[in-house]
């Protein structure tokens, strides 16, 4: 994805000496960290607050990750989260990670998340203003129109 008014900046940070791996290059927990809180930040963003709605809440059902470029200690990056499907249950993000000095992707990871009645524990259907506020960050799919459903 290129960066476009679609996507929302949902983390930012440096691979610290921490975050590697014995290659020297950040490690794939670390990209799982990553990735998850910029879920939560984008859910955020879309409204969605667990403190207030205590029987709403979210379980990922499918994480795919690509690492493209390597990230070396002392690499700033960021993440730029989209929707790239709503269905009627679920959500289906993109999450592109950006290194800072050269506005390339380094790492991609495409989330599918359900929306789940906490108390129930069986999915929930997306209300109507979720939908709505979520569908203003859909991203084109390659050569037609967002994905809905």
């Amino acid at each position: 994805m290129t960066q476009t008014q679609a996507a929302h900046e949902t983390f930012r940070g440096m691979v610290c000496g921490v975050d590697c791996d014995l290659m020297g290059h950040m490690n794939t927990a670390r990209y799982a960290v990553i990735f998850d809180a910029a879920t939560w930040t984008f859910l955020r963003a879309l409204g969605y607050r667990w403190q207030v709605d205590g029987q709403s809440g979210w379980t990922d059902a499918k994480n795919t990750f690509e690492y493209l470029r390597e990230l070396p200690v002392d690499t700033q990056y960021y993440v730029l989260s989209s929707v790239s499907r709503l269905g009627g249950a679920s959500l289906t993000l993109i999450h592109e990670l950006y290194r800072s000095d050269e506005s390339c992707i380094s790492a991609r990871c495409e989330t599918i998340l359900v929306s789940f009645d906490r108390h129930a524990r069986k999915s929930m259907k997306l209300t109507d203003e979720f939908r709505e506020r979520a569908s203003q960050f859909l991203r084109m799919a390659d050569g037609g129109s967002a994905a809905q459903g």
